[in-house]
């Protein structure tokens, strides 16, 4: 059984985007293959999708899922033009948090606060290496939130008289663990980044 993210994009032409379609499914169904339905859509994204679709009085484009992303049609909040907006989606970091509030109190029990604090980090870590995008850092920061109660949860459980309250936890463990910051900067800034390495390496050394 094969299971295949795609996602095409299309410039102009319904007629090319529905026949790109009729191609794909021909050349899947030669190896056995068939495209889902419930995943398969066809759908007005872009930076003329919002104007073209208020015209037609449809409303606001569509989002679609893809990668473990939500992609949405946003505006910039100063020059009001197109910007895509991606944000984690949202059954995905729940499935996360279940799976982290299941493995934490057994790491607490076996290995104690400062391993526990550890691990967290790794997983933090790895999270954020994959979602640190920008106008996703919102969804981290509660994604992390959640972990800190998980976290202080488990300490309860450990214990019916236990010295932890919400500021104490804070102020001993919450602050230990990884904020999140953008590590996936948008083109322009990693080519600036870049260059001025490169200006660095060459004239400065």
């Amino acid at each position: 059984m094969y299971d295949m993210q795609m996602t095409s994009l299309f410039a102009f032409s319904t007629k090319g985007k529905l026949r790109f379609k009729e191609v794909l499914e021909d050349r899947l169904k030669c190896a056995g293959l068939a495209l889902s339905e419930e995943k398969t859509r066809l759908i007005q994204f872009g930076k003329n999708a919002r104007k073209d679709l208020e015209k037609e009085g449809k409303g606001v484009p569509e989002s679609f899922n893809f990668l473990g992303f939500c992609h949405n049609c946003g505006i910039t909040w100063k020059d009001k033009v197109f910007k895509l907006i991606r944000t984690t989606i949202s059954s995905r970091l729940e499935k996360k948090l279940t799976e982290i509030a299941g493995k934490l109190e057994n790491c607490l029990r076996g290995t104690g606060i400062a391993y526990t604090i550890k691990w967290i980090n790794m997983v933090l870590n790895g999270y954020y290496n994959y979602f640190a995008v920008h106008d996703n850092l919102e969804t981290l920061c509660t994604f992390r939130y959640r972990i800190c109660e998980i976290f202080y949860k488990a300490l309860h459980s450990l214990s019916q008289r236990s010295i932890w309250n919400w500021d104490k936890f804070n102020e001993h463990i919450g602050k230990f663990l990884l904020f999140p910051k953008v590590r996936h900067p948008y083109p322009l800034e990693r080519m600036k980044t870049r260059q001025a390495l490169l200006y660095k390496l060459r004239y400065e050394t």
